[in-house]
């Protein structure tokens, strides 16, 4: 709709006053795709710190580097991606425990996660269940798993964006490099960005190696060798449930990510659609 009256000499206009993210968040997107000119409101300057903020790594913006991670092609074509899938449920975890220490508080409401691809969609909902030990886990939690395009005039507290493509110099990174749809995604959140993605395939795009390089600059990149303690939170439930006698569904870790052997996957057709205004 915005590019149909754009087209038909409709002027656009910036509106460069921003009231919805942190001003950690808002720092990447202003300069890439707004040359620099939103500024945040006096209400977006004025809000405290998140009480989760002060615990590593649930910081306002920071980038997770799975390079573990491996992509697979379902039959449809679409792409997957179990390690950050796993990655992004410890992520849950982590706030979740978080939260209710510091304040009694539930991550009810507060949390969504987003990915460009269904498939992986399915396996964050699946990882909730292997982590949690409860295909239930993720309505109880009140968390939104949706598309990058299903979320599109949405926003949350919290944003966990999984980019899912792993494989440097494989295939591209299909919908990733759609720079609309990268818009959306790192503007959705008012509190904390997440980002998990495999920095060596997010690199060979010029958008993503500027995100990966502000952020490496900023010190908001966490690196793989950094994220044992974070998976540790999870791990137990995960590996099988806790320990002796019960036994029975979920699985090792291992086998669930080493299973997924990785496949170089086609470039995905991207939908073009108009680059939003600017979020308030």
């Amino acid at each position: 709709m915005f590019e149909r009256f754009t087209s038909l000499g409709a002027e656009a206009v910036l509106l460069s006053v921003q009231y919805r993210m942190h001003q950690e968040i808002r720092a990447f997107p202003s300069r890439a795709f707004y040359e620099g000119r939103l500024r945040d409101s006096e209400s977006v300057i004025a809000a405290p710190p998140e009480s989760y903020h002060a615990s590593w790594p649930l910081r306002p913006y920071v980038l997770f580097d799975a390079s573990q991670g491996k992509e697979k092609r379902s039959t449809v074509g679409s792409v997957s991606n179990p390690y950050e899938a796993l990655i992004v449920v410890s992520l849950v975890r982590r706030l979740e425990r978080t939260l209710w220490r510091k304040n009694g508080e539930t991550v009810d409401g507060r949390c969504a996660i987003i990915t460009p691809y269904k498939a992986q969609r399915s396996k964050i909902r699946d990882a909730f269940a292997r982590v949690y030990g409860d295909e239930s886990a993720m309505h109880r939690l009140g968390i939104v798993v949706s598309t990058v395009d299903g979320f599109q005039g949405q926003e949350a507290d919290v944003i966990i964006f999984s980019t899912v493509r792993g494989g440097a110099g494989r295939g591209g990174i299909g919908f990733l490099q759609d720079v609309k749809r990268m818009n959306v995604a790192l503007t959705r959140a008012r509190r904390s960005l997440w980002i998990v993605g495999r920095v060596d395939a997010l690199e060979g795009n010029p958008m993503w190696k500027d995100l990966v390089d502000d952020a490496r600059e900023r010190g908001c990149v966490v690196p793989d060798s950094e994220l044992g303690d974070v998976l540790e939170v999870a791990g137990e439930d995960y590996d099988g449930g806790g320990g002796g006698g019960g036994g029975g569904g979920g699985g090792a870790r291992g086998e669930w990510i080493g299973g997924d052997r990785g496949v170089d996957a086609p470039r995905a057709s991207a939908t073009a659609y108009a680059l939003p205004p600017p979020p308030h």
